[in-house]
């Protein structure tokens, strides 16, 4: 069978207030963070679970470290059924320099050492060289926050990228590298949760694509809200149509992806 890593964002999400718009959901504090999630990430992360004890896969989970607050009883079992634990950002807020980054990380060092996470893949999938140099100082041995092609080493750090198919180069290894109109222009990244809920029908092609070019696994990611998935209102969609492809239920995905694939955990690939 194909190797794959498959790899899951265990996040909120945040369907908008009435009007539809999603920028106060920075500001909004743990408590109101998990009232307005009403159980989502705890049905989807158990549907997941699920999932992977029938077919016997084991994958990484890069998890936001106060979710940990809310539902204590989630990432143990995520890691008792033998998948990786590793780091998403304390609470999903864009660490854009530096030195937030290092603020970030310090606030969720208890939960690295609870867990033992020796990966880090940062919100929104960007990072810049300064900041893999913060990852490294924290004691994470990889990370997975830029688009590419081939795992490569930077500043002490296996860098996994998120996998993407150039339309002509052979090779796109660059930091930072983020899910932007310039990137769209250069490859298909299909290992986004964007794109891997978007070209649903097209997964097998683009991952053999990619295992015939480079013979490494492609490394993909979902969101654990695109399984068991919430109700998305149109006036959401409508102000934030990025969205959209988000909204495709992907269970029968996941299950494809087992049902197809050896399912591998970043750290065992990496050989951490």
């Amino acid at each position: 069978m194909v190797p794959l890593i498959l790899t899951i964002d265990l996040e909120w999400y945040y369907n908008g207030n009435q009007q539809g718009r999603v920028a106060d959901f920075a500001q909004k504090s743990l408590a109101e963070r998990y009232q307005y999630d009403r159980h989502q990430i705890e049905k989807s992360t158990l549907a997941i679970l699920k999932i992977l004890k029938k077919y016997r896969q084991k994958i990484t989970f890069f998890v936001v470290a106060e979710l940990d607050q809310v539902y204590p009883k989630i990432i143990p079992q995520i890691l008792y059924q033998g998948h990786e634990i590793a780091l998403h950002s304390y609470r999903h807020d864009e660490a854009r320099t530096a030195n937030a980054l290092e603020k970030d990380l310090t606030a969720s060092q208890p939960f690295q050492k609870k867990y033992g996470c020796i990966g880090f893949r940062s919100p929104r999938i960007k990072m810049s060289k300064k900041q893999l140099k913060v990852i490294k100082k924290f004691g994470y041995q990889y990370d997975s926050s830029v688009y590419g092609t081939t795992i490569f080493d930077f500043a002490g750090l296996k860098i996994l990228p998120v996998s993407v198919l150039p339309f002509t180069k052979k090779q796109l290894q660059k930091i930072p590298s983020n899910l932007d109109f310039a990137l769209l222009k250069k490859c298909i990244p299909f290992g986004s949760g964007m794109l891997t809920g978007l070209l649903q029908k097209n997964s097998r092609w683009l991952i053999g694509q990619y295992w015939r070019g480079y013979h490494q696994p492609a490394c993909l990611f979902l969101h654990s809200w695109q399984i068991n998935k919430p109700y998305y209102p149109a006036k959401f969609l409508l102000k934030s149509p990025f969205m959209i492809p988000y909204s495709f239920e992907c269970r029968d995905l996941l299950e494809f992806f087992c049902r197809y694939y050896r399912l591998l955990r970043a750290r065992d690939y990496l050989g951490k």
